[in-house]
């Protein structure tokens, strides 16, 4: 994903993502999709706010994307096409803010000043890829896994470092013991990668390829006078490996009916 933001939008409220999304599967007549969203709205509302936010993020990104889960097998959410020749599916998942302040140490909410020390997240995305990695196989066209989280440190739990870490595992330190010459160096055993391994002969070797590239996405939900508003930062080009995101959400567009892409 290309580090350079395309813009961030602020004032559309997350409940105008949501119903933006709502109208579209109603006007392209997704009637087992639109039942299925209404339920996750009462179930799990913060998947069902994810997988709009997720969806007007990638139609304001100009790719053109369709609904793809089929609603008695599952699958992917979405399927992408920018042009005729290209195509890549896309699955979203959002990490729980309880479970993420949990890990990390930082509370759910910004309540006023303070500081201490907190945590990434790593563990807990590489968890998430590894739950999505068979979700994602047996498809021809390339897989991308978007992860939310509406925590209110997201930017940092999520941004650049946590992206690095996705793909490399935690840093670690090493000194040579005695040698006060020794700068020190960066190291990483791998043991949190979402994508490499060292194998029992001390190879490092790529795992869970089923996913061509993961997407972290921080949605922020600041208040506003009638309504939680939205600033959510995601992404300007697609390339196939861990990345954060920096882009702009949805638009009134995405209410317009369209041809639906094939599964």
């Amino acid at each position: 994903m290309s580090a350079k933001a395309t813009g961030l939008f602020r004032g559309a409220s997350i409940d105008e993502v949501v119903d933006s999304y709502w109208v579209f599967l109603v006007r392209n007549k997704y009637e087992a999709h639109l039942q299925r969203f209404k339920q996750r709205l009462k179930s799990d509302l913060g998947a069902a706010q994810s997988e709009a936010v997720v969806f007007s993020l990638l139609w304001s990104s100009k790719i053109n994307p369709d609904i793809f889960e089929d609603v008695s097998s599952g699958g992917p959410d979405f399927c992408c096409q920018p042009d005729a020749r290209r195509r890549f599916v896309v699955e979203v998942t959002s990490l729980e803010s309880r479970a993420v302040a949990r890990r990390s140490k930082l509370p759910e909410r910004i309540d006023g000043p303070g500081g201490g020390a907190f945590g990434m997240i790593t563990t807990a995305l590489r968890s998430a890829a590894a739950a999505k990695a068979a979700q994602l196989a047996n498809y021809s066209c390339p897989r991308v896994l978007a992860i939310t989280s509406s925590h209110a440190f997201a930017t940092i739990l999520m941004g650049r470092y946590a992206a690095r870490n996705l793909l490399l595992s935690d840093q670690m330190i090493s000194y040579r013991i005695g040698d006060m010459s020794d700068p020190g160096s960066e190291i990483t055993d791998l043991r949190k990668s979402a994508f490499l391994r060292i194998d029992e002969s001390s190879k490092v070797i790529p795992c869970r390829q089923s996913i061509s590239a993961i997407l972290l996405i921080a949605i922020l939900c600041e208040s506003g006078s009638s309504s939680r508003t939205l600033a959510s930062r995601a992404p300007g080009r697609f390339r196939t490996l861990a990345v954060s995101s920096d882009s702009v959400p949805a638009s009134e567009e995405l209410a317009k009916p369209r041809r639906s892409i094939a599964n």
